[in-house]
């Protein structure tokens, strides 16, 4: 492994596939690597575009995380970035330090060469230098990540609907919309707040998150309305863009909250009010989605389900500790942890559970379960019940530990809904 030469760097020596030891140096890019960084992403995740055509792109804003590389010796150009993103976010019942992992990227002529690996290690690394708890990322490819060690944390169902059939949902015409300005986004944060406090893994959006990430994107400036009640109060928000032309043109929710069930349909009444400008509306939620629940036709209505965001624990002796229990759970269990990415999860960990919290040991004592990093993640967050991991041929073990570690780990509603 690496060591801190200061906050945010490592540095490490490694076996190149060319067999000569190369060191590597892994640190925060600085303000004048910025387009060197956004040139990387732009080829990874848009290569459609020419490099004549790059400066005519939608200018995306600036990331409100920070952005790392890792670099090979004195080479001016690093082997692989990415970007970190601070968040946090509620996880059975306590707020944990969850950082996004985004903008991995690596170069082509830099690849298969184990510099991507190499980056996620010195990732891990500093997430658990600085305390964090669970990285949450998108993933390009779900496989990719799984064998890294991440977890699916939830899915959610994706919406391709016609206008008309919004307008099945009913509810009265009431209340008012209002058209703000990324300058008032704040207003929506209460609507968000009680909207996502039934869900875990919602991360907490600040003023900057709220103006430069939910106010703007990749495509621009977005349309932000407010769904008034009668007596004055906010109760629902949509923030949305268009793509395509006249002849073909889509709506696209990039975000939505509603604080109850009115505001939700509400909503809904003003989506099928744009049937004049498009024949499709896209919008995602959470996987026990309202939609198709109020909808009184389905006619119109295509709904796919997706991969959700994926999540894998930093250090599993400090998130276990930090979560709540059903107070009624009551185990303890001796868990080998498969991780082949970090060295910290080597030895068997023994999870004791009582009262609503636990405390958890590393010990020399053969396993009663065993189960990849990425599985105890998502039973962590709640993704699915235990028995389903079982099922899948996931979790081995001891039938009377895994009995314990089902009560343990009841599912969840998880859902995030940014995107970064």
């Amino acid at each position: 492994m690496g060591f801190w030469i200061r906050a945010g760097w490592f540095r490490h020596a490694d076996i190149g596939f060319d067999g000569v030891e190369h060191m590597t140096l892994y640190r925060p890019l600085t303000d004048d690597e910025d387009e060197l960084f956004r040139s990387y992403t732009r080829y990874a995740f848009r290569p459609q575009l020419s490099p004549d055509q790059a400066d005519e792109s939608p200018t995306a804003p600036r990331t409100v995380g920070e952005r790392r590389g890792l670099f090979i010796e004195d080479d001016a150009r690093p082997r692989a970035v990415c970007a970190h993103f601070w968040f946090e976010s509620c996880v059975r019942g306590v707020q944990l330090s969850t950082p996004g992992l985004s903008a991995v990227a690596t170069p082509p002529e830099y690849r298969r060469q184990g510099y991507a690996r190499e980056l996620f290690v010195h990732t891990l690394e500093e997430y658990r230098e600085r305390g964090d708890h669970l990285s949450i990322l998108w993933p390009f490819k779900f496989s990719f990540y799984r064998d890294l060690g991440w977890a699916e944390a939830y899915r959610y169902a994706h919406h391709e609907v016609e206008p008309a059939a919004l307008r099945t949902v009913g509810g009265d015409t009431t209340g008012s919309f209002h058209r703000i300005d990324p300058d008032d986004i704040d207003l929506l944060d209460p609507i968000y707040r009680a909207f996502t406090q039934s869900y875990d893994l919602a991360i907490h959006r600040d003023e900057t998150w709220w103006r430069k990430r939910i106010a703007v994107s990749w495509w621009g400036e977005h349309y932000i309305y407010v769904w008034r009640d009668d007596d004055g109060v906010d109760r629902g928000y949509l923030v949305f863009r268009y793509e395509g032309d006249h002849r073909d043109r889509e709506l696209i929710v990039y975000d939505f909250a509603a604080s109850d069930a009115t505001a939700y349909r509400q909503l809904c009444r003003f989506l099928a009010d744009h049937d004049s400008q498009t024949d499709r509306v896209k919008l995602f939620e959470s996987i026990d989605t309202p939609l198709l629940d109020h909808l009184r036709s389905r006619a119109g209505v295509e709904t796919s389900v997706n991969n959700g965001a994926m999540v894998r624990l930093v250090d599993a002796k400090r998130t276990l500790e930090a979560i709540e229990y059903p107070q009624e759970a009551s185990a303890s269990v001796v868990l080998q942890l498969d991780d082949d990415l970090v060295d910290w999860h080597e030895e068997p960990i023994r999870l004791d559970v009582s009262d609503g919290s636990a405390s958890v040991e590393q010990i020399s004592a053969d396993p009663e379960v065993i189960l990849d990093i990425g599985t105890l993640s998502a039973m962590v967050v709640g993704a699915r019940p235990v028995s389903r991991y079982v099922d899948a041929g996931e979790i081995e073990g001891e039938p009377a530990a895994v009995a314990a570690l089902d009560a343990t780990f009841p599912p969840r509603s998880v859902w995030c809904l940014d995107w970064f």
